[in-house]
């Protein structure tokens, strides 16, 4: 195993952030959701590293407990009342990509650039939030728009 700033870093650990990086850099996401079999195939396709799907659950593990990645797990409740369960999202930290950048892997400079854009809100990919309009947490009287309780005492009634 290799030292590497306080990182132990096998083979398969950084295959798979380097199959991280590459499916980002291919998608224009900063996040990605591939199954545990699409890796595997890809990780012995590519980069001739062969191993089971717990490995690979491990390494998972090993990356997110380091702060390489995040990992945000999908959990869904159907209309029936069972439970469905997507594929987690993975995305790559900033010290991920700092440590691909130190390894020599080129493309990763980019993909921290436009994370960094993101955070920021540099990016105009997605709408801020402060554009978006959501009568729950806007407050609509400082625009001088009035209550609705001001509007029905306001209103006189006609007794015929």
């Amino acid at each position: 195993m290799e030292a590497t700033r306080g990182y132990i870093m096998g083979g398969t650990t950084y295959g798979m952030l380097v199959f991280y990086a590459s499916v980002l850099v291919k998608g224009g996401h900063h996040y990605c959701h591939p199954g545990i079999e699409a890796i595997k195939k890809r990780l012995a396709q590519f980069q001739n590293i062969n191993c089971e799907n717990s490995w690979l659950y491990a390494v998972i593990q090993k990356l997110e407990g380091q702060g390489l990645i995040k990992r945000r797990k999908r959990v869904f409740r159907k209309k029936d009342g069972t439970i469905r369960s997507d594929k987690s999202l993975i995305s790559i930290t900033i010290k991920g990509y700092n440590l691909l950048i130190s390894k020599g892997f080129t493309a990763a400079i980019a993909l921290r650039d436009a994370l960094i854009a993101y955070i920021n809100g540099d990016d105009k990919r997605f709408p801020n939030p402060s554009d978006e309009f959501d009568p729950k947490r806007s407050n609509v009287i400082s625009k001088g728009l009035d209550k609705i309780g001001d509007v029905f005492k306001n209103i006189v009634y006609l007794v015929i």
